[in-house]
């Protein structure tokens, strides 16, 4: 069974999180490391945004700051989200050849596979959008916010989008992340320019009545590992031990 390895960072400040997911992803690209899985939370609300946006044009920086939510940029690309320490959030550094021949946006359905199965071992009807939408793409709208937006592999739960993922590669490797929101403040598009009414677009797991935030993050990391096919052996690497 080939061996990876598990970082549970818990609670980091946002540009130490964005930092961490940079650095793991270049310690693989130059060999120093081996595939990892990485788990996290917010030690305080804050955006992301994809590598390509720019806040200006994307945030209603006012309100931004109005409510004290930083905002960091992502080493992916793809739209904006609201993070919260009511989350968790995943990052994955695996090989190139991982996916096989799949193409990228095929590469998600199998990278994230382990979501699908721990939503549905806690008996929710998760899906890809794909497969409820004849056309998922029909469902875009014009906004600069994540949870507007369904692509073909974005996971729906009861016609709602939970989540959202990213993808970055290089030569050698892949880099992955997405977020797993337990609980969302309501009117949380309030932050993002162009954003059409999308009520009712997204859910989080509190809504969907998972309250046990332990549990899941347990049934998460077994789905991986049989998702996967590997062993995880943890490794202690957060805020406080690196500083």
């Amino acid at each position: 069974m080939i061996q990876w390895r598990l970082i549970d960072s818990g609670f980091c400040q946002p540009g130490f999180n964005m930092s961490l997911d940079k650095a793991l992803f270049e310690d693989f690209l130059s060999g120093k490391s081996v595939p990892t899985l990485r788990l996290y939370r917010w030690a305080k609300p804050a955006i992301s945004l994809g590598c390509f946006q720019n806040p200006n044009k994307v945030l209603n920086l006012e309100k931004c700051r109005k409510d004290r939510l930083e905002i960091v940029k992502r080493i992916t690309g793809g739209f904006g989200l609201y993070h919260s320490p009511r989350e968790l959030t995943y990052s994955l550094v695996l090989p190139a050849d991982f996916t096989g021949n799949h193409s990228v946006k095929d590469s998600y359905q199998k990278i994230t596979h382990f979501l699908i199965q721990a939503y549905r071992r806690l008996g929710l009807a998760a899906c890809y959008a794909k497969d409820y939408f004849k056309s998922a793409s029909s469902q875009k709208l014009k906004a600069s916010f994540c949870f507007a937006q369904w692509q073909e592999y974005d996971i729906l739960i009861k016609n709602r989008k939970i989540g959202g993922n990213a993808q970055k590669r290089k030569k050698g490797g892949i880099f992955q992340h997405g977020s797993i929101p337990f609980e969302l403040p309501n009117n949380i598009e309030k932050y993002f320019l162009e954003t059409e009414n999308i009520q009712n677009k997204y859910t989080s797991l509190s809504e969907l009545g998972v309250v046990n935030f332990h549990r899941f993050k347990e049934i998460l990391i077994d789905s991986f590992k049989s998702s996967f096919g590997v062993e995880l052996i943890s490794e202690e690497m957060n805020q406080k031990s690196l500083i």
